[in-house]
């Protein structure tokens, strides 16, 4: 899956047949990026990573209930300029 997000609000997610989670955290809502996310913390705090991350599924997509054990990578291309993120998840 991917994520286009800017100023912390995802504008865009496209993600394969195969991939099973796609109902992101807040996205029929307010749209918000899950704060505990790379691309979250990015929007928070300034942080950026130079490489793929562990992250917990649960914080990425909360409406799904077996998902509590399931870990995604997360790699982020950051565009500060824009202030654009796009977040590359798999599992």
């Amino acid at each position: 899956m991917t994520v286009y997000s800017q100023n912390n609000i995802i504008i865009h997610r496209c993600y394969s047949p195969d991939f099973e989670y796609k109902y992101i955290t807040n996205f029929k809502t307010t749209k918000q990026l899950p704060p505990n996310t790379v691309a979250g913390e990015y929007f928070a705090d300034g942080t950026k990573y130079n490489n793929n991350e562990t992250v917990n599924a649960k914080d990425w997509f909360d409406s799904y209930e077996d998902i509590s054990n399931v870990t995604l990578n997360e790699r982020c291309i950051y565009m500060s300029k824009n202030n654009i993120v796009i977040s590359i998840l798999w599992l």
